[in-house]
């Protein structure tokens, strides 16, 4: 995985202005969940129910970042865990959430996409550990971009 590999930086900070509050606490948890999935890739093993929670940390950290972006600009979203619907929201803004949404693009990941809460990933156990694993990347790959993304422009 990837994750070994990512920069957690507990230091971003957005500029103090007060529309930027909310997005703020949203950046600070993300990169909590992110620091969270590092630390649990480096102690356990790989298993079925290790690669269930890497899922389920690494859903909440995009949804927190995509979050983040919406506040930030304003954008009009209903309250939602879902991943579709928050990008859908973020690529009217900025087409280049378009790419990010197509790494989902697959039978299965556009199920485990849609689905409305990560939830229904790590207590459902519909999933294999490989197709797990396999989303557990994508989910990675759509989390550096995203935090990119939303770094790029505020940083």
């Amino acid at each position: 995985m990837i994750l070994a590999k990512a920069q957690v930086n507990q230091s971003l900070t957005l500029p103090n202005e007060s529309q930027y509050d909310q997005a703020q606490s949203f950046v600070n948890h993300a990169e909590g969940d992110l620091e969270c999935t590092i630390a649990l890739c480096e102690v356990r093993q790989q298993d079925i129910f290790t690669v269930s929670v890497l899922c389920y940390l690494l859903h909440q950290a995009l949804e927190k970042w995509l979050k983040a972006y919406i506040v930030v600009f304003e954008l009009p979203f209903d309250r939602t865990h879902s991943l579709q619907t928050l990008l859908d929201c973020c690529a009217k803004h900025d087409k280049d959430f378009d790419a990010i949404r197509d790494l989902f693009n697959s039978g299965e990941h556009e199920v485990m996409l849609a689905q409305s809460f990560p939830a229904d990933l790590r207590y459902e156990m519909e999933w294999s550990f490989e197709q797990l694993l396999d989303f557990a990347e994508v989910l990675t790959h759509a989390l550096v971009r995203v935090r990119q993304l939303v770094i790029a422009c505020f940083w």
